[in-house]
C-alpha cells in the first residue's frame, strides 16, 4: 500500500549556513536548477507507507485510525514531522552525529524540520482527504512558504520522522529533547492510537524497488545518490523523495456481543474494563530507529471502554461512558443456538487501544430484565483472562510466546445467555488496508491552506 502525500512545510527557502563535506557533488553531476521549485532549492515532499498504516478521523479522543469515510473529522487529523541531518554509512567518507537539541528556528545545521513555535513537537500536519495533500499547520502559513532543501547544500542527507499521538498533551513536564533523541512520557486511557515512522536508509535494492525512475538514471548519478546515503536535495532533483514507514505501537481490542440462546432477552451491557499497562516512554526521534518505540512500566490498572458521543458527527468531543440502551442483546427466532458466532452481533462501544501484553484481565458488567417484574433489572458481572489466539501472527518473535501484539487487531466475542456467564472467544482480525491517495500537480499551485 502506498499513499503518496505532498508535504507543505512553512519555512524560509535557505535554512542552512555553509556546510562542506565529502562526498561533494562532482561538477559533472551538479544541477542547481529545477522546474519544480519556486525558491533556491527543491521543496520537501514525503510519501507514507507501511503494512498497517491507515489514515482516519483522529484528534481529541477519536480513537484508532480505521475510518477514512468521515471527511469532516478527517480534517482534525494531526501528524508531526521531524527531519535531522544524517551521516553517510559505510559507503560514505564522513561520520557525523546530529544534535537533536538543535531547533530549525535557530538556523542550526542539524535540524531541518520541526515546529518553530513549539520546542517539543514536530511540525504539525493535516491531511486534505480530497487531494491527499498534507498541509503544515504553521502560524502565518503562506502558499509559497514551502520548506526547501537549500540548493547550496544539495548533498546534505536527512533522516525524516513522523508520529501521531491522539489526545495527549505534550509540554515541558513530559517532553525530553537531548542528544539521544526526542521522547515523551505518556499516560494512556484506551482511546488513543499511537504511531511512529521513519524514512528508510538507502540501499541499491531499496532505491530500485521504490523509485522506478532510479534504474533509468546514469550509473554515476545512481552511485552519487547511494553514496550520499539518505534523502537530500540532490536525490529530490531525481524524484527520490522521503518515504516514511509508519506503524501502530498499540494493540487494538474490539468487543462484540452475540445472542447465544433463547434466554438472551433484554440484556444491556453497562461496562467493560481491561486491566492493562498505561504509562510509558515514547521515542519519536532517534538515530537508532530500533529505539522508535513505546516502552511501558509494569504498573497496571483497569481501563474502561468508552464510546463516542451520539451527536458527535463532525466535532471532536471527548469520549463518554457506555450508554446501555445502545448495546442491547435480543434473541429472535431467526437465530441459531448451534453456533452463536453466526448470529448478528452488537459492537459494544468504540475500540480500545492498549499496550501489547501476554494477557489481559477482562471485566464485563451487564443487566437483564427479571421475569417477575419487567421494569426491574438484575446486574451480572463476569471476569475473564484474555489470552491471545495461538496463531503464528500472534507469536512474539522475541519470547516465542503467543501475545497481543502491536499493529494487530483482536476481536473479543461474547456469547450471551440469559442468567449465566457469557462464553468468550478471541480472534485475530488485523488492520485493514487503506487505498492509494494520488497527489496531483505541484504543491505550490494550490491555495488550500
Amino acid at each position: 500500500m502506498m499513499m503518496t502525500l505532498a508535504v507543505l512545510l512553512g519555512c524560509s527557502s535557505e535554512s542552512y549556513p555553509g556546510i562542506e563535506y565529502e562526498p561533494a557533488i562532482p561538477d559533472a553531476l551538479r544541477n542547481d536548477e529545477s522546474g519544480r521549485s519556486t525558491g533556491n532549492g527543491l521543496p520537501v515532499s514525503l510519501s507514507v507507507t507501511g503494512p498497517s498504516f491507515q489514515i482516519a478521523n483522529i484528534s481529541r479522543g477519536l480513537g484508532p485510525l480505521d475510518d477514512v469515510g468521515n471527511t469532516a473529522r478527517f480534517k482534525n487529523t494531526r501528524f508531526y514531522v521531524f527531519a535531522f541531518r544524517d551521516y553517510p554509512d559505510e559507503q560514505g567518507a564522513w561520520d557525523y552525529n546530529p544534535s537533536f537539541k538543535q531547533h530549525s528556528k535557530d538556523d542550526n545545521t542539524d535540524c531541518l524540520v520541526d515546529d518553530s513555535d513549539n520546542d517539543w513537537l514536530g511540525m504539525p500536519a493535516r491531511v486534505v482527504i480530497e487531494s491527499g495533500a498534507v498541509h503544515m499547520l504553521r502560524k502565518n502559513l503562506r502558499v509559497d512558504s514551502i520548506l526547501y532543501y537549500g540548493s547550496r547544500h544539495q548533498d546534505i542527507a536527512y533522516n525524516f520522522y513522523m508520529y501521531h499521538i491522539d489526545d495527549v498533551n505534550i509540554d515541558a513536564t513530559n517532553a525530553h529533547r537531548d542528544e539521544s533523541g526526542i521522547y515523551y512520557d505518556l499516560e494512556l486511557n484506551g482511546t488513543q492510537d499511537v504511531m511512529t515512522g521513519h524514512s528508510i536508509r538507502f540501499t541499491d535494492e531499496m532505491l530500485r524497488e521504490n523509485y522506478p525512475g532510479y534504474s533509468d538514471l546514469p550509473a554515476e548519478t545512481q552511485n552519487h545518490i547511494l553514496n550520499i546515503g539518505n534523502y537530500s536535495a540532490y536525490s529530490a532533483n531525481y524524484d527520490v523523495n522521503p518515504i516514511i514507514y509508519m506503524r501502530h505501537l498499540l494493540t487494538q481490542l474490539k468487543f462484540y456481543a452475540y445472542p447465544a440462546d433463547r434466554s438472551a432477552m433484554d440484556i444491556e451491557f453497562t461496562e467493560i474494563q481491561v486491566e492493562a499497562r498505561y504509562q510509558g516512554r515514547l521515542y519519536v526521534v532517534s538515530m537508532d530507529v530500533d529505539n522508535l518505540n513505546f516502552t511501558f512500566n509494569d504498573e497496571r490498572k483497569y481501563i474502561t471502554l468508552m464510546e463516542r458521543q451520539e451527536d458527535d458527527v463532525d466535532k471532536c468531543q471527548p469520549y463518554q461512558p457506555l450508554t446501555p440502551s445502545r448495546y442491547k442483546i435480543q434473541w429472535d427466532d431467526t437465530m441459531t443456538s448451534d453456533d452463536w458466532t453466526k448470529n448478528p452481533p452488537v459492537h459494544i462501544g468504540d475500540d480500545m487501544m492498549l499496550p501489547p501484553d501476554a494477557s489481559f484481565a477482562l471485566r464485563v458488567v451487564y443487566k437483564q430484565k427479571t421475569h417477575t417484574s419487567p421494569d426491574v433489572y438484575r446486574e451480572i458481572e463476569a471476569n475473564y483472562q484474555l489470552k491471545a489466539p495461538e496463531l503464528e501472527e500472534s507469536m512474539d518473535p522475541v519470547t516465542g510466546e503467543f501475545c497481543f501484539l502491536p499493529s494487530k487487531s483482536y476481536v473479543v466475542k461474547l456469547g450471551v445467555f440469559g442468567g449465566r456467564i457469557p462464553e468468550l472467544q478471541v480472534d485475530l482480525e488485523g488492520w485493514s488496508e487503506g487505498g492509494d491517495i494520488d497527489v496531483p500537480g505541484d504543491p505550490t499551485e494550490t491555495e488550500d491552506e
